[in-house]
């Protein structure tokens, strides 16, 4: 019966919407008439990310001892478990190893194919909105940053802490992932992949509609400062994937492609926040993730990443995408369906 009722609820609406929206996408992949390289794209993210999550798996099972057989009596320890939602619940440790481990996958599949959308999109919408993009840049902030990202390079403490804060961002879904498996929070892990799961994907969307490359590729000579900055070797590397893409040669791996509009790196770290927020033992956590948004915002922008109007977007997809998701959650639980 557990099987079962976990089985049907591997299926509920909110995951019936991903899927749809992930088979919209393989669909719009399979437009281009080149072969999706789904597989081996997640095997990849899998291997990557699969380390974190071994040791969630592990930690919990120690937090779990320490909890119950070592009787943590000091005033530490209550401390701790209060952060962390109180005593766990050792007959909801199997139902929360599920939540995660099921949330963990969709999301893998998720970004996999959003990654195999990525990449085509030179073959699916060879038209580039950057000029209008900086324009409005101009129009409403009267810059378009390039002065500003050379004052962060110039500084290498602050050049240093953007590029690690822009280029370590899973670190922080990993985190606040690991939080709510110790805290046995069913709600807020379904709420937190499936959500974020749906702003790659839909973001991507947005992105083959109105393509955009970024400030750094869409106009080099203004940004060729940065080609001596270490990041450049991301960006170009990006940018031969898309000019080959655009030549016909297809090769669509992990972390590959290079879209602008909206800014998912943003979308990303202000995700984080919209989800922890409205707990307060996650209080400290959501403080963090603001200022990381922030930062992220400006790390976006000082290299040549994004424009500035790719932020709010990115901001915007991710609140809309939090909030569907909250809805189709509670759509189920009103109808008895529970997490």
């Amino acid at each position: 019966m557990n099987t079962i009722n976990d089985i049907i609820a591997f299926f509920h609406r909110d995951t019936k919407v991903l899927l749809l929206v992930i088979l919209a996408a393989i669909s719009l992949c399979l437009t281009t008439g080149e072969s999706i390289n789904l597989v081996s794209v997640l095997i990849v993210y899998l291997r990557f990310f699969g380390i974190y999550y071994l040791l969630f798996f592990i930690v919990s099972r120690f937090y779990l001892a320490w909890a119950y057989r070592w009787k943590p009596d000091s005033r530490i320890g209550h401390r701790i478990l209060g952060a962390l939602g109180g005593n766990p619940d050792l007959e909801k440790a199997r139902q929360t190893d599920w939540e995660f481990a099921r949330g963990s996958l969709l999301f893998f599949l998720a970004i996999s194919v959003y990654t195999n959308v990525k990449v085509r999109i030179p073959l699916i919408n060879d038209r580039l909105y950057d000029e209008v993009v900086a324009g409005l840049d101009r129009t409403l902030f009267f810059t378009d940053f390039v002065s500003f990202g050379q004052f962060v390079v110039a500084s290498p403490v602050i050049d240093g802490f953007l590029t690690r804060t822009y280029l370590h961002d899973y670190i922080f879904m990993a985190l606040l992932a690991f939080l709510l498996f110790l805290r046995q929070d069913h709600y807020r892990l379904r709420l937190l992949f499936v959500s974020a799961s749906l702003t790659y994907l839909l973001g991507v969307f947005i992105t083959v509609a109105f393509p955009t490359l970024g400030p750094w590729l869409a106009f080099e000579e203004t940004w060729s400062w940065m080609n001596d900055h270490p990041i450049y070797r991301i960006q170009q590397g990006l940018a031969q994937g898309w000019t080959a893409a655009r030549e016909g040669s297809l090769d669509a791996q992990a972390f590959g492609g290079i879209a602008a509009l909206p800014s998912l790196h943003v979308g990303h770290m202000a995700l984080m926040f919209f989800v922890a927020w409205p707990c307060r033992s996650l209080l400290l956590y959501s403080v963090i993730m603001l200022e990381m948004t922030v930062f992220t915002t400006l790390a976006t922008l000082a290299y040549g990443w994004h424009y500035l109007l790719d932020a709010p977007a990115g901001i915007a997809l991710a609140f809309g995408c939090v909030k569907l998701t909250e809805r189709l959650i509670h759509v189920d639980v009103v109808a008895g369906r529970h997490l």
